[in-house]
C-alpha cells in the first residue's frame, strides 16, 4: 500500500505541475486535477486506515501483512472461480431459453386449439 506521506508528495507534485501550466491547456489542467482528486481520495482512505490502527484497542496487536496478502489472494482466486461458474451458468441458461420458448409456444398453440374446439361445440 502507498503511504500517506507518498500520496501527499504526489498530490503536491501535481499541484506544482498544475501551477506551471498556468492558464494554458485547460484539458491538461483538468486531467491533472482529476488525478489529484483521485489521489486525495486514496490519501483519505490510507489516513483512515492508519488512524484505525493507532487507537488503543489495537495497541500491542500486530497486523500480519503476509496473512492479509494470502487472504486477498484467496479471495481473488475465489472471485475468479465464481465468475467462471457464472459464465457457465449463463451459457446453460442461454442454451435452454430457446427450448423453453418453443415449449411455451407449443402450449399456447394447444390452448388455442382447445379453445377453438370448445367454442365450436
Amino acid at each position: 500500500m502507498i503511504t500517506a506521506k507518498d500520496l501527499s508528495h504526489c498530490i503536491d507534485n501535481l499541484a506544482e505541475i498544475n501551477a506551471c501550466l498556468g492558464s494554458g491547456n485547460s484539458a491538461l489542467k483538468r486531467l491533472v486535477l482529476e488525478v489529484g482528486y483521485i489521489l486525495k481520495q486514496e490519501l483519505d482512505t490510507v489516513s483512515a486506515w492508519d488512524a484505525q490502527f493507532k487507537g488503543d484497542k489495537f495497541k500491542g496487536h500486530n497486523i500480519d501483512v503476509k496473512k492479509l496478502m494470502e487472504d486477498n489472494t484467496q479471495l481473488f482466486n475465489e472471485n475468479q472461480r465464481l465468475q467462471a461458474a457464472n459464465l457457465k451458468l449463463k451459457e446453460v441458461i442461454d442454451q435452454k431459453i430457446p427450448r423453453v420458448e418453443n415449449a411455451i409456444q407449443h402450449i399456447n398453440e394447444k390452448v388455442e386449439t382447445f379453445t377453438t374446439v370448445l367454442s365450436e361445440v
